[in-house]
């Protein structure tokens, strides 16, 4: 939909306010809900008006990562049916890369738009959307300063006013009839395009929140001053390695800090930290209670953040330290680890896991590069202990043991390439969504993944090399809505080998030994097809099928479609082999459909048990 669409009565007129009240103003009078974020989204207010947070930490406050996969979903009941209220809240945001951030958004079946509260933070400018309706907010570009700053709206019988940092921005009247929210449509962090959906990276809030309390009356200018004055335990603390100073106290740029642990080391829980363009590879810090250096170690609830990104901003392990360690749910993103090392042979956790990072506990890495680390497990990443990443992207990173690219941890619309280890090429035991894995190797099993969780994710071109090994795609574990397409093993389960495979697509896998497709798993509405083995199982091997479908696959021996295992309700259409078992060799099939498929021998099935099946169209060469 085209952004601020603005209508010429729908403009905030500046105003002035003038402050009478002196008494403490009863800010819990028409509270409907309070979240401060101390380890929850519970609603502190009293109300029961509980928050669902998703993606983000909560240690004290908010800190919502880049993506579309981090928000705080609020109850209905806030917003629905209201007509006066406030909305208010402290923010703070990570970058001013993107234009328009969104704190609040409330959609209905009238509206997506059916209230909304918006930054404009190329311009400065501050934006809300009623019913559908843009209001133009005065310009106010405080909060580009990425400094914690209040903001409220608050709506009393149609007039509308906008306020930064306890000051009026401006006002306009707007519709006085009550909101209409649907169920699952209120959010923080995001803006909604339909009812609970349709989110856009670019348009998230990605920074901090904290103290979001709604109000079911409009405050009063006294009232809002009073909240907006609560104060904050944190600082910023600044590091440029180009003309900072460890000897500076960091607290800005002209006093800015040179090496990041420096600043790190001065910051307390609640701090940040903001780096901006370089090279960092001096200082450095040893894990926790052990003796393995980190270029950058993390012991506390901060955020340490790059002003312009990854490509500019780069921490240089040397080949002889890791690149970052973190825990405590530290805040870490927009940079590139690059050179990290994590002890090659098999000690502890500490030492010989994340090459590039390390996860000591509970932490978040977004928009970050992990490239060219190397380490025993982990050679990338190790979430052994906890954490998560979030649009990171994972590339030529080595392990000697497992996981070449992340060694556990959960990764959230991530990018993996290049990467190797002895098992999981890709990732070893990770619970990834959303996530692309091209051209990882595995040199015994699992090319792209080796056990964890998959959800919607593409592992392409990854590969096997051992002939003893297997799972040129996946090795185990749960899959569910991938795609595997021209993956290879060097042996069995060009696509994948054991595991749970759910609404999975296997296309174009290849295997020099058995399974082209599939090697033993169970497979539940999943398609193979194009898929090829030098002996046996063109599409599956053994394994447990209901409701897949296999066309095209090859074997050059035995069983084009699919080499003994157990079939239900399942097609196979247009496969061959070389010698016996077109569509099917041995196994038991009930309630399936072979058609057009072909071998010298069985051109629809060579042996087996067939039970409630139809063949038809097959050739026997």
């Amino acid at each position: 939909m085209p952004k601020h669409t603005l209508f010429p009565w729908a403009i905030f007129i500046a105003s002035t306010v003038i402050l009478t009240s002196t008494a403490a103003a009863d800010l819990t009078n028409g509270s409907a809900a309070f979240y401060a974020f101390n380890g929850s989204g519970a609603d502190s207010s009293g109300q029961g008006n509980d928050a669902v947070v998703t993606g983000c930490s909560v240690d004290g406050w908010l800190s919502q990562p880049k993506g579309t996969n981090a928000y705080v979903e609020l109850p209905r009941e806030l917003f629905n049916g209201v007509s006066n209220f406030t909305f208010s809240a402290f923010g703070r945001l990570s970058d001013t890369a993107t234009q328009y951030r969104h704190i609040l958004s409330c959609a209905g079946t009238n509206s997506a738009n059916e209230l909304l509260l918006d930054f404009d933070a190329v311009n400065g400018k501050w934006y809300f959307y009623r019913g559908g309706t843009g209001y133009l907010g005065a310009v106010d570009d405080a909060m580009s300063d990425l400094q914690w700053h209040h903001v409220a709206l608050s709506a009393s019988n149609g007039t509308h006013r906008l306020w930064i940092d306890g000051e009026l921005a401006g006002s306009a009247a707007g519709p006085s009839a009550p909101l209409s929210v649907s169920e699952g449509g209120a959010f923080l962090g995001q803006d909604q395009d339909v009812i609970g959906g349709g989110f856009d990276a670019a348009q998230a809030w990605h920074g901090g929140l904290d103290n979001v309390r709604i109000y079911h009356r409009a405050l009063s200018a006294a009232e809002i001053a009073e909240l907006s004055a609560e104060t904050f335990n944190g600082n910023t603390y600044y590091v440029d390695a180009s003309s900072g100073s460890d000897s500076n106290d960091g607290l800005s740029w002209s006093a800015a800090k040179q090496t990041l642990q420096a600043a790190v080391d001065s910051a307390v829980d609640g701090d940040w930290v903001m780096v901006t363009n370089g090279t960092y590879n001096s200082g450095s810090a040893p894990t926790p209670g052990y003796d393995w250096e980190n270029r950058v170690c993390i012991t506390n609830s901060i955020t340490v953040k790059s002003v312009n990104g990854p490509g500019v901003t780069i921490i240089d392990g040397g080949g002889e330290m890791r690149g970052v360690y973190l825990c405590s749910s530290a805040v870490f993103s927009g940079f590139t680890i690059t050179n990290g090392l994590a002890s090659i042979t098999a000690s502890e956790w500490y030492a010989d896991s994340g090459g590039g990072i390390c996860f000591g506990g509970d932490g978040s890495v977004s928009n970050c590069v992990i490239s060219g680390n190397s380490g025993y497990d982990g050679g990338g990443v190790s979430g052994f202990k906890g954490g998560q990443l979030i649009d990171c992207t994972l590339s030529g990173n080595t392990a000697s043991y497992s996981g070449g690219g992340s060694y556990y941890g959960t990764l959230i619309d991530c990018v993996f390439s290049g990467n190797s280890a002895k098992y999981g090429g890709g990732s070893f035991f990770s619970t990834l969504s959303g996530c692309t894995l091209t051209g990882n190797t595995g040199s015994t099993y699992g090319g792209g993944s080796y056990d964890g969780t998959l959800t919607d994710c593409t592992l392409t071109d990854n590969w096997t090399t051992s002939s003893g090994g297997g799972g040129g795609g996946s090795y185990d574990g749960t899959l569910t809505g991938c795609t595997l397409a021209g993956n290879s093993s060097g042996n069995k389960g060009g696509g994948s080998f054991y595991g749970i495979l759910t609404d999975c697509t296997l296309t174009g896998n290849s295997a020099s030994s058995s399974g082209g497709g599939s090697y033993s798993g169970t497979l539940t509405d999943c398609t193979l097809a194009g898929n090829s083995a030098s002996s046996s199982g063109g599409g599956s091997y053994y394994g447990t099928l209901t409701d897949c479908s296999l066309t095209g696959n090859s074997a050059s021996s035995y069983g084009g479609g699919s080499y003994y295992g157990t079939l239900t309700d399942c097609t196979l259409t247009g496969n061959s082999s070389g010698y016996s078992g077109g569509g099917s060799y041995y196994g038991t099939l009930t309630g399936c459909m072979l058609s057009g498929n072909s071998a010298k021998y069985g051109g629809g099935s060579y042996s087996g048990t067939l039970t409630g099946c139809i063949l038809s169209d097959n050739t026997a060469l």
